[in-house]
């Protein structure tokens, strides 16, 4: 019913705890996958030891390596993809995602980190965090248990649902290898008539796994200006409808 793909970069130091967690909250009848990412370290030692599933990209980034690994196995209900910096600690995850996806069937990408709605030219507007999230800024912190509509979601963990990743496919290439494809996902999914929505659930992501170190020979303010560059091309339809019509800032709580 769930699957979980996680994007592995020279994290052989923290693996282990990420690994656990995932561990922690899933059921066995679901399937993990891990995508090692260009790993020079001893990633691999690692999830071999676990038992489990992977496969090796040579360093093609997140984009690709999603989308990638959303073809490798058979596209489940819940499709849970998570960086190598990530810890899940709700043993009542699965649960409580799928009573989301029950009140919420509009749902397209569903982010548990951060979420924004898009002002004139893309500026990033009303931002959200998890509360569980570390601050990266003085921005609303969304209550555990609780979720809220914002047009763009974005860093790991999201979850796609079986009927978004048949409606839209993977993430677009051209996007690769990061920057502002969670972005194009998401004014993709509201073309198609999906929502997006923010969903905190318990999650510990220390400030020193932080997964920028993985992109630290990239120039990511090239790659960000390019890619907005592209979004306006693309979209400017969807954006300029956007950027005029945010949904209500309401944090709904989900569950009982």
């Amino acid at each position: 019913m769930f699957n979980y793909l996680i994007t592995i970069h020279n994290s052989e130091g923290h693996l282990s705890h990420v690994l656990d967690g995932v561990f922690k909250v899933s059921s066995s009848l679901n399937h993990v996958l891990c995508i090692l990412d260009g790993c020079k370290d001893k990633s691999k030692e690692v999830v071999k030891d676990y038992g489990l599933n992977y496969i090796e990209l040579n360093n093609v980034r997140e984009t690709r390596a999603i989308t990638y690994a959303l073809t490798q196995l058979p596209v489940s209900d819940y499709n849970v993809i998570l960086q190598d910096d990530v810890v899940m600690k709700d043993t009542s995850f699965e649960r409580k995602i799928m009573e989301v996806y029950d009140k919420f069937p509009d749902i397209g990408v569903l982010g548990m980190r951060h979420g924004c709605n898009l002002g004139s030219d893309l500026e990033e507007i009303e931002i959200v965090q998890n509360i569980f999230q570390p601050s990266v800024g003085k921005f609303e912190t969304l209550k555990d248990g609780h979720i809220t509509e914002r047009q763009v979601v974005f860093k790991s963990p999201i979850c796609l649902s079986k009927k978004v990743v048949k409606a839209l496919g993977g993430y677009d290439d051209r996007f690769a290898p990061v920057g502002c494809d969670d972005f194009e996902y998401c004014i993709r999914a509201y073309k198609a008539g999906f929502k997006n929505y923010v969903y905190a659930c318990d999650i510990d992501q220390p400030v020193e796994w932080s997964g920028e170190k993985r992109f630290a020979t990239l120039n990511l303010g090239a790659y960000r200006d390019d890619h907005m560059n592209l979004l306006r091309m693309l979209y400017p339809q969807e954006i300029e409808f956007l950027s005029n019509n945010h949904p209500s800032l309401e944090q709904i709580k989900c569950l009982k």
